[in-house]
């Protein structure tokens, strides 16, 4: 388990997308300026400051379609959170 300490991004960035159906919602979390990581949860997180995010690190990604943008990364992987718990701080 993980635990991390930032805020829901308003800024969609381009990841690597992933599906779990036990975790349906992506979310950008911006840990700090310059740090964005994605983790899905089981439900909506509707926190508007600070939140803390608990789960599991999941490798997402692979080897890709000829004709995709990453068609010349073979086994590129990002690491998602699958988040089993959250609090909004503030």
């Amino acid at each position: 388990m993980i635990t991390v300490t930032g805020n829901v991004s308003t800024v969609m960035w381009q990841h690597v997308g992933g599906f779990y159906a036990s975790h349906p919602y992506d979310n950008f979390f911006d840990i700090n300026k310059s740090q964005t990581v994605v983790y899905t949860s089981g439900s909506k997180i509707n926190c508007k400051g600070k939140t803390i995010v608990e789960g599991k690190v999941v490798a997402v990604g692979g080897d890709w379609p000829q004709g995709s943008k990453m068609a010349d990364s073979p086994g590129y992987k990002e690491y998602h959170i699958l988040a089993d718990k959250w609090q909004c701080v503030e």
